[in-house]
């Protein structure tokens, strides 16, 4: 098992124009991104750091066990959680931070905080970033390096220059820290604020002479180089369409350590003795799994499986797993009498099971996609005025409010690797409802979405709590009456877990305290493979439209449509 240690933070990253600026926050931190993204590459890690008690605290903890970071000895506390503002520079094509981090909780660990005694079952401890700068957490983390002898210590400075108040004594206790390296990551950044005006050759055989085993480069456009004492190896990076960089460097240290775990190199002499072909393997490995969180909006690392599914051709050496993994982001089995949350089923919508499922049911030809969007918009505009915030629970890809005429629409999904997708649409992207303000929302929309949840009562009250007084409600949700539904399937890619008539669900949202407006049982379906069909026979949005209908009249699909007023007993819990 490797450690990590250092800080955990909310990022707020920008979403909207310019003119209606808003801020979209998602946990991060560099060490945190490291922890995360060796979660989901299927190494045993453990992460060390103080967690707030607020709601962004909770669901840093969350968002860490579902990718399998071992949270055990994470200390919890009052103080607020650190955040950082997130900005692109287009010049610089690269992202750049500021913090807020007094008397934060994810700045907070102190050397009472570490392990006593140091577990044996870790094999590496990997620190680094900014939390070297802060007085109380750097000297806890020159501890926890010093009680990790014999064990393989890795370091990536990650330099914020405008959180480094006293320069001589953060470079004081990066050497002594350097003197127990045996692996050091920089970027060119790093090495100019560390070294001004040096070039990175003399740099790294310095690093190596004081006893690391493994210096890496990263040069980001141009690419990643590692040194050791015999050998130094270079490799272009992969192509990519970059949506932002935010996390990638801590994408590219978790890959290559964990290229070093699965290889049981988890130990000093580990990376002394790399050959060339070894360091070539570990580099493109790192960089193909950085290039995939460059992909997304935010530090969203990719699993291990997307990664050994990539085209082929790109030159990764994916680390082989010791035995089948597990399902991504699958949840502990509830007990039966659990409170179980709304998205425990979500694992089937996450990770690489989540991008099949998207694929297999959204994949639409781009010709198509303004007449799903406007198709969508017709049919939520009833219910719906100009002024409106909008909210949906289970936005996907954003077809039914990409179009949709309203002053502010925001969407929340399990599935974050759409998260890219859907703030281009003009969408703030949430991967968590419960972030969400209350009272913020004039209609709340749940598409075919609630059949997918292990809780709906819980869902609504969520939508609930979001609504402003007076809000309105808007569900679709499967006809259980439907032929389609009378067996089981176990290869179905859908994992419905509840149906309804047009009585059992206006049952459980007149039980829930809502004013019903309207329910009715209505024909659906064939948005997307009639558009696909138009689209290949050149039909057009109108011929489109006459497939769709057609569609429909052969094999007519229902759902049960239900729009409903926010009533006096809607109560959130």
């Amino acid at each position: 098992m490797i450690l990590v240690a250092g800080e955990a933070l909310i990022d707020l990253l920008p979403v909207g124009d310019d003119r209606t600026p808003r801020l979209h926050p998602v946990p991060g931190g560099s060490p945190f991104n490291v922890a995360l993204a060796l979660g989901r590459l299927r190494q045993p890690v453990r992460f060390l750091c103080r967690f707030s008690t607020d709601a962004c605290g909770q669901r840093q903890r969350r968002l860490l066990e579902a990718s399998h970071v071992d949270l055990d000895g994470c200390p919890s506390t009052e103080a607020l959680s650190t955040l950082g503002w997130v900005t692109w520079d287009d010049a610089l094509q690269s992202a750049r931070y500021a913090f807020y981090t007094e008397g934060t909780a994810g700045c907070a660990l102190e050397a009472t905080d570490l392990p006593e005694p140091f577990p044996e079952a870790i094999r590496a401890v990997h620190v680094g970033s900014f939390s070297l700068a802060l007085e109380s957490f750097g000297t806890a983390l020159e501890t926890l390096v010093q009680q990790a002898a014999g064990r393989l210590v890795s370091l990536d400075p990650n330099i914020r220059p405008f959180l480094i108040p006293d320069r001589e004594a953060f470079l004081g206790r990066y050497r002594r820290l350097l003197e127990r390296a045996d692996m050091v990551k920089l970027s060119l950044e790093d090495l100019e604020w560390l070294h001004p005006g040096t070039e990175p050759e003399p740099v790294v055989r310095q690093y190596l002479d004081r006893g690391a085993g493994l210096v890496v480069l990263t040069r980001g456009g141009e690419g990643s180089t590692a040194w050791t004492r015999q050998h130094r190896v270079s490799v272009p990076p992969p192509d990519v369409q970059v949506i932002d960089t935010v996390g990638a460097g801590d994408t590219f240290q978790a890959g290559l350590l964990a290229w070093l775990g699965t290889r049981e190199r988890w130990r000093p002499d580990g990376v002394r003795d790399l050959v060339p072909a070894d360091l070539e393997a570990m580099l493109r490995f790192a960089a193909e799994a950085a290039a995939v969180t460059c992909s997304r909006a935010g530090c969203d690392p990719p699993w291990l499986e997307e990664l050994t599914r990539r085209e082929p051709g790109t030159g990764v050496a994916a680390p082989p797993a010791s035995e089948p993994p597990p399902s991504p982001e699958a949840p502990t089995p509830a007990s039966p009498g659990d409170q179980a949350a709304p998205d425990a089923a979500s694992h089937a919508y996450q990770g690489e099971p989540g991008r099949a499922y998207h694929k297999g049911k959204r994949g639409l030809d781009p010709t198509a996609t303004e007449w799903v969007y406007r198709l969508r918009a017709e049919k939520f505009r009833p219910w719906v005025e100009p002024h409106h915030t909008v909210f949906e629970l289970g936005v996907g890809a954003g077809w039914n409010l990409a179009r949709l005429p309203c002053a502010r629409r925001l969407g929340a999904d399990v599935s974050t690797f759409l998260a890219g997708t859907v703030t281009a649409l003009g969408i703030e992207f949430l991967d968590d409802p419960e972030i969400v303000p209350e009272a913020i929302a004039d209609v709340a929309i749940c598409h075919q979405t609630l059949e997918h949840l292990i809780d709906p009562a819980g869902a609504l009250r969520q939508l609930g709590r979001i609504l402003k007084p007076g809000g309105r409600l808007i569900l679709h949700v499967p006809w259980e009456v439907e032929r389609r539904h009378a067996r089981y399937r176990p290869d179905d890619p859908n994992r419905h877990l509840f149906h309804w008539t047009a009585q059992s669900l206006g049952n459980l949202v007149t039980t829930l305290g809502w004013r019903m407006e309207h329910l009715a049982v209505r024909r659906y379906g064939y948005d997307r493979r009639a558009a696909n069909l138009a689209a290949r026979w050149r039909l057009g949005e109108t011929g489109y439209r006459l497939l769709r209908r057609a569609m429909i009249a052969l094999r007519p699909l229902r759902e049960v449509e239900l729009v409903a007023g926010s009533g006096p007993r809607v109560v959130a819990h």
